[in-house]
């Protein structure tokens, strides 16, 4: 999770992640941002911030790339909260010039490959009317 001000717009979210992991845009999918409960803000962030609290963020989303791609994206996706590493230091400065504020980052899970994934068809479709 992110604590910040606000969510940045999903098209701005899906470059800036793209910028951090120095992938195309295109490789990227299926980006979120989710505004949860507001926390209190110690009184030097709230300062910079203008405000007393700001609002734990949930970002997501999905890289995709063949599978060999994907094994060495993984180590880098780890990388994004921590703002020591090229990723995480690109991704912070981002976030935070599109945000206006930003406070901490934390991963809320270990990325993870999940290759072949199966959709689930009810009706059949002809591969005519096939849609995105």
């Amino acid at each position: 999770g992110v604590v910040a001000s606000k969510c940045p717009p999903p098209g701005q979210l899906r470059t800036i992640l793209a910028n951090a992991m120095k992938v195309d845009r295109e490789t990227v999918d299926g980006v979120f941002c989710e505004a949860g409960e507001k926390v209190p803000l110690s009184e030097d962030d709230a300062r910079l911030a203008g405000h007393p609290t700001a609002n734990m963020l949930t970002i997501g989303g999905e890289f995709n790339a063949p599978a060999d791609d994907a094994r060495d994206l993984l180590p880098r996706v780890a990388q994004l909260d921590d703002g020591t590493t090229p990723v995480g230091n690109r991704f912070a400065t981002e976030l935070s010039d599109a945000l206006g504020y930003m406070g901490s980052i934390e991963q809320l899970h270990s990325p993870h490959h999940v290759p072949d994934q199966v959709i689930g068809l009810r009706e059949t479709c002809h591969g005519d009317s096939a849609q995105p």
